[in-house]
């Protein structure tokens, strides 16, 4: 749990503002048998990271879709 801000980060957004923008970075890895990402905010304030345990290639562009699109459910839910 990241409890103070880095230095020299931006101040938080006020209560109620979603950090929708900009989009989270991405770290991804992966290997037979597994895939994993760790998304980060643009201020460090917030980290998530998903290891997933496969039984289809690692490399399925079924999984890309599903990777992409898990940061911005979890990032920026809709309203």
């Amino acid at each position: 749990m990241i409890i103070d801000p880095p230095e020299g980060a931006p101040p938080q957004p006020p209560p109620g503002d979603q950090p929708c923008a900009p989009p989270p970075r991405a770290i991804v890895g992966s290997a037979p048998g597994f895939r994993s990402a760790t998304y980060t905010s643009a201020d460090a304030r917030i980290q998530f990271a998903v290891s997933i345990t496969l039984s289809i290639d690692n490399k399925d562009p079924r999984i890309e879709g599903a990777l992409r699109d898990l940061p911005k459910e979890l990032h920026c839910p809709a309203g």
